[in-house]
């Protein structure tokens, strides 16, 4: 789990985790910027999922992706 500040870093480290073995389908991506997403998608072939920020949520992102079983038993222990 990483947060990047551009698309470029992001897809550089969706590169090293296929590197590592992992399949495109194994991969989620969470943004705010739905402008990005399109691209993000096209690039990685990852699946996107778009974060709608509230600042007032008691839950982070983290909480919501354990919950919605989007991260694989494997990220989730590494975090």
């Amino acid at each position: 789990m990483g947060s990047y500040q551009n698309e470029q870093q992001a897809i550089g480290a969706v590169a090293g985790l296929r590197e590592q073995g992992l399949e495109a389908n194994d991969i989620s991506i969470v943004l705010n910027n739905k402008d990005s997403a399109a691209y993000l998608s096209k690039e990685t072939g990852t699946h996107i999922h778009l974060e709608h920020t509230n600042e007032s949520s008691s839950r982070g992102v983290v909480e919501n992706l354990k919950e919605a079983s989007l991260l694989s038993s494997r990220e989730i222990s590494q975090m």
